[in-house]
């Protein structure tokens, strides 16, 4: 088996569970109404569309990371790669080959997000497509979270880690909440983590106004290191 063919097999294993999808794109996608119709009652600018949608996406992105982290986990289980470990591939062709399958999949998660918001009166603008400079590197970050979750543990301790994930994400995020205004510990966290930064320069883009550069360098360094421990791991697992 070769790189491309591990990656369609991948995919076929990602595409065919329709826990992960409904998980990864129907529950944020529900919420968003769920807190948009919230919105209308109390008119808080948190839940307002136009404010929520990214924090929706970057919410969901967390769903990779325990998609991905399962399904490398079982097929370290299943011995599945010990048998690959001895073929041609090289390090970049297994993480790649765990990696790709879920690009397409946070494609859809944004696409499907905006439309949704789309259909609340959030009007289509260029700002929705420059977002992907922020939100394509995240949903990179939280996919290598999962290929180093699922390189160093074993499936059941990759959701109950993948849980704590997506709750972080969900508090951490701003998704739901105004971190500024919340203040105390949870924004002082929030401050030394991507997620906040990749919503709120995603916001920014949405909105035409200036770039947060502190925020996007704040995503692309955190996206560099757990790519790159992803590779070291990975690397490590096949040498042992």
């Amino acid at each position: 088996m070769h790189f491309w063919a591990l990656t369609q097999r991948n995919m076929r294993e990602l595409y065919r569970d329709p826990i992960s999808m409904l998980m990864g794109i129907g529950m944020p996608v529900g919420m968003f109404y769920l807190f948009a119709a919230m919105g209308n009652s109390i008119p808080i600018e948190a839940f307002a569309p136009r404010t929520l949608v990214t924090g929706v996406i970057v919410f969901s992105f967390a769903f990779l990371t325990m998609s991905s982290g399962i399904l490398l986990a079982k097929d370290r289980q299943s011995a599945l790669l010990h048998r690959l470990y001895s073929t041609p591939m090289t390090v970049m062709d297994f993480v790649l080959s765990y990696f790709l399958p879920f690009v397409p999949m946070a494609l859809v998660q944004i696409v499907t997000t905006f439309l949704a918001a789309i259909s609340l009166g959030v009007p289509l603008t260029v700002g929705m497509v420059e977002t992907l400079l922020v939100l394509l590197p995240m949903a990179v970050a939280l996919i290598a979270v999962g290929i180093i979750l699922g390189t160093l543990l074993h499936e059941g301790q990759v959701s109950a880690v993948g849980s704590v994930v997506i709750i972080a994400a969900s508090l951490l995020s701003g998704a739901w909440m105004d971190l500024a205004q919340v203040g105390g510990v949870l924004y002082a966290i929030a401050s030394y983590l991507p997620f906040a930064h990749s919503v709120d320069a995603a916001r920014a883009m949405m909105r035409g106004e200036p770039l947060l550069f502190k925020s996007l360098l704040m995503v692309y360094g955190y996206t560099l290191i757990f790519v790159s421990a992803a590779i070291f791991f990975f690397a490590r697992s096949i040498r042992r």
